[in-house]
């Protein structure tokens, strides 16, 4: 058997510390990347929580703004044939445009 030196001790702490940086390293890459994951969700979901609201208030907004009309229109039918209930059908329908009027627009 042929003699082998003895192992020197100092490569072998460098190659461990070298390994062990490098875990820590990928530790930190794996934590950053799990945040950012998380940050990403995040963004996804307030994105479409903002377009399901856009999407509703654009819809009730045209909504009311057409029963205000149908409203208006009936009611002055109703009025100019002298029938009860041409008043409320008016007073729907200002409420119905006022409701449309606090909604803020679409952006």
């Amino acid at each position: 058997m042929p003699d082998q030196p003895a192992p020197d001790h100092k490569e072998i702490d460098k190659l461990l510390a070298a390994v062990d940086h490098q875990l820590s390293c990928l530790t930190e890459q794996r934590q950053a990347s799990k945040r950012e994951r998380r940050r990403l969700r995040r963004s996804q979901f307030v994105l479409r929580r903002r377009a399901a609201t856009m999407i509703t208030r654009t819809v009730l907004r045209v909504g009311l703004i057409l029963s205000g009309t149908v409203s208006f229109v009936i009611g002055l039918i109703f009025l100019v044939a002298g029938k009860d209930g041409g008043k409320d059908l008016l007073e729907a329908a200002a409420a119905a445009w006022g409701l449309a009027a606090v909604i803020p627009p679409r952006k």
